[in-house]
């Protein structure tokens, strides 16, 4: 059997991206604002709000929106911290808990001026309060486009509950299908407009489809690079993209790794070339498409700049990980017993199960 690796190499997987780091002028106003309006819910205990604060999802929103006035921003921030109170929330809870949650959610986003029942679980009135305050400074087509997304990201955060509380490991096409949603990466989206005015007849074109999908591509071969050793260490390895092309393909995580880092070159020059070639519709329509497209291409470049930046993957050592692309492997705090899709050929490797900290249970 291979020994396990104790160190693996990160990718500098935007050393050509044309999107520069941006952050908005209303950083620090706005980040402080938005977190003392999280904290008034009480939803964490002492030491998670601390966790909360570590993660700096006011720099996560000034990185992805760096061109939205005050209060559009404070709507962008509240939307971050509200996706991480969903996650940290549920995270423990089960499925009827999860999915009780998530339809408490969907409510509040279709109904934002309606008081909550008394005794419900805070997550809602969290949303809820988001919404109000984004209703007022945001068109129709937006709030329509913001309440689907999350709707159908709140559906697939359910699914990603139910495949970890059983220790479900899907392929990649599967997994893709699912993270495309639970990610919240389209409602994230979906905030870019709240001063960009894109008709439903250009946003639905093919090409803008392909570019939404492709930027969501290159966040979550990111994300699950640089969130696959925390994952690891805690056994929640099974929804990361490294873990399931390793299973897969049978190979190692470092050339999981790399092979993901080939997948991100090959979508960044479709993504580049797609940009060269956009439609025309005139103006002003011509000149809010390329605002939104920098929009997607601006997300990319925030999503890698505050991974390292924030405290999430990397605690203190951001700039030591970013300076030397070497990675440190964390410890196994628990081993699951996996289920694995029919789909995931590669999982007889007992070495590459072991590696990510599972036994398996394949089914087939």
């Amino acid at each position: 059997m291979a020994a396990a690796p104790t160190t693996i190499t990160l990718l500098d997987t935007l050393s050509a991206w044309p999107w520069p780091r941006q952050v908005n002028p209303h950083r620090e106003d706005v980040s402080i604002a938005s977190g003392q309006w999280v904290q008034s819910f009480g939803l964490f205990s002492p030491k998670a709000q601390v966790a909360f604060n570590r993660c700096d999802f006011g720099l996560l929103a000034a990185l992805a929106y760096p061109l939205l006035n005050k209060e559009h921003f404070r709507s962008a921030a509240d939307f971050m911290a509200a996706l991480y109170c969903f996650d940290e929330y549920t995270d423990q809870g089960d499925e009827v808990f999860v999915r009780q949650a998530a339809d408490i959610v969907k409510d509040a986003l279709r109904n934002p001026f309606k008081a909550r029942p008394e005794g419900e679980m805070p997550i809602g009135e969290v949303f809820r309060q988001f919404l109000a305050r984004t209703v007022p400074i945001s068109s129709t087509s937006v709030r329509q486009r913001l309440v689907e997304t999350q709707e159908r990201a709140m559906d697939a955060q359910v699914q990603q509950c139910v495949d970890r509380k059983h220790d479900f490991a899907r392929n990649s096409e599967e997994y893709l299908a699912i993270r495309l949603h639970s990610s919240s990466m389209l409602p994230s989206y979906v905030i870019m407009e709240l001063d960009i005015d894109v008709p439903d007849e250009v946003y639905y074109h093919p090409l803008l489809e392909k570019l939404r999908y492709w930027g969501f591509i290159l966040i979550c071969i990111d994300n699950d690079i640089f969130s696959y050793n925390i994952e690891r260490a805690r056994g929640q390895a099974l929804h990361n993209w490294v873990t399931l092309i390793a299973l897969e393909r049978n190979i190692a995580i470092q050339e999981a790794v790399n092979y993901l880092g080939s997948l991100h070159d090959r979508t960044k020059d479709s993504f580049l070339e797609a940009t060269k070639n956009l439609p025309t519709w005139g103006e002003p329509i011509d000149s809010e498409v390329r605002r939104y497209v920098d929009g997607i291409g601006n997300w990319v470049r925030a999503n890698y700049e505050w991974s390292f930046e924030s405290r999430r993957y990397f605690d203190t050592h951001g700039a030591e990980v970013r300076g030397t692309l070497q990675l440190t492997m964390l410890p196994k705090v628990q081993s699951c017993q996996a289920q694995i899709s029919p789909g995931v050929a590669a999982a007889k490797s007992s070495y590459l199960l072991s590696e990510v900290g599972l036994r398996p249970n394949r089914q087939t």
